[in-house]
């Protein structure tokens, strides 16, 4: 139950932080899918809206996540996480949200490989954050109930991130401080690429394929952080973002033919073939340079 809960917690919360991007970006579909919302009022809220919704598209569920790392056979390592010790020193707001995104990700790992103790840390240290950002009462206790009950429902979850997010967007516009939610993405990003790098080896060409495909969501990241016009708070990060999508301009996803199946339950399931062309030169060049921001961000 304890999983459940924290799992549903970081749904709700931190959702952009599990950012491994499960099959290639189809901008269509994905456009289809946006959920309208009250909120959304000018262009540049709509073009927002639509990136958000874009990434939250393409993140694959805990267990899916859970079942990509665990393939490596790699066991639980504390070390590859932000300490949380760390939470007492992130005194400015972009620190701040980083990390929570951040704090987010390693939340759900050690969610994965059910480490109760280490979860209850890692909850206290992004509840820390929150509090310190001004965001705690954001979202309340239904939404967290409402995960709870549509856990096994993909899209349904999805469409209450989707409201999660936006009110939290919304709590945050009330004090003109919109930008602090693109942080908390960006965090999580970060963190997320940072712990499927770690658990990479040779044998789990998945986790590569995942690795490779985060071009698409990097793509939307950086798209959805350039809707915030000056925003200074944000300059450094997208310059950071931008090195890093230099080396994934180089990642080739060749994508393949559409087919079309059925499963067990005769509901039916429209897949395709894609190859990547990444080399291990490139896929050591992305893992440094995101060790690289992760060691500035969490400092």
């Amino acid at each position: 139950m304890l999983k459940t809960n924290l799992l549903s917690l970081l749904a709700s919360v931190f959702v952009f932080s599990l950012v491994l991007v499960s099959c290639e970006s189809n901008d269509t579909s994905q456009e289809q899918q946006v959920i309208e919302t009250d909120t959304v009022q000018d262009e540049s809220e709509s073009q927002r809206a639509a990136k958000v919704k874009k990434i939250f598209y393409t993140i694959p569920s805990p267990v899916e996540m859970a079942s990509i790392i665990k393939k490596s056979g790699a066991p639980f390592d504390k070390s590859k996480l932000n300490d949380v010790n760390n939470a007492n020193k992130y005194t400015v707001a972009k620190s701040q949200a980083l990390n929570l995104g951040m704090y987010g990700a390693d939340l759900s790992y050690a969610s994965m490989f059910d480490q109760n103790q280490e979860s209850i840390y890692y909850l206290s240290a992004t509840q820390k954050l929150a509090k310190d950002l001004g965001v705690e009462d954001a979202i309340d206790n239904q939404v967290y109930e409402r995960m709870n009950n549509n856990m096994e429902n993909r899209d349904s979850l999805l469409q209450i991130v989707s409201e999660a997010y936006w009110s939290l967007n919304g709590y945050l516009k009330k004090d003109g401080r919109e930008e602090i939610s693109a942080l908390v993405i960006a965090g999580g990003w970060v963190e997320g690429l940072h712990l499927a790098c770690s658990h990479l080896t040779p044998d789990n060409a998945e986790l590569k394929k995942r690795i490779a495909e985060q071009k698409y969501a990097l793509k939307d990241l950086i798209a959805l952080m350039k809707t915030y016009e000056d925003k200074d708070v944000l300059t450094s990060v997208i310059a950071d973002l931008e090195s890093v999508q230099a080396i994934f301009d180089g990642i080739k996803i060749n994508k393949g033919k559409t087919e079309t199946s059925q499963d067990d339950s005769g509901i039916t399931v429209i897949g395709g073939s894609q190859s990547i062309e990444m080399s291990d030169e490139q896929l050591a060049e992305v893992a440094t340079k995101i060790s690289k921001m992760r060691s500035q961000y969490t400092q």
